[in-house]
């Protein structure tokens, strides 16, 4: 998963009126790609705001990998900070989305963009 993938999925859940995606379930290819994605985007910079949550400084500073990533869309916490958390899974790619009256749901992911 690119960097890109997640920040539409995160819009697309948002605007489908499902609200917010705070966790992903991915494939080892698909984190390690999505990983990548945001060292490389955060250690970039440019000004922007990085995609890069506070607990995995320490984590990226030894040469590690993030295990979070921020959600642009997310609104319905203020205090999450967007924080979606990452893991690893066996069958396929999924994603936790939060819906504004606290109940969640599992979405497949399609890797056909």
């Amino acid at each position: 998963m690119k960097l890109w993938e997640f920040e539409r999925l995160c819009k697309t859940e948002w605007e489908n009126g499902n609200g917010d995606v705070r966790a992903l379930w991915l494939l080892e290819d698909s984190l390690k790609e999505l990983q990548a994605d945001i060292t490389r985007y955060s250690l970039k910079g440019g000004g922007q705001a990085l995609p890069i949550h506070v607990e995995d400084l320490p984590r990226l500073r030894e040469g590690g990998y993030p295990m979070y990533v921020v959600n642009p869309y997310t609104r319905i916490d203020p205090k999450r900070r967007g924080e979606c958390k990452l893991h690893i899974c066996r069958d396929q790619d999924m994603a936790d989305v939060f819906f504004p009256d606290g109940k969640f749901e599992a979405h497949v992911l399609s890797r056909n963009g």
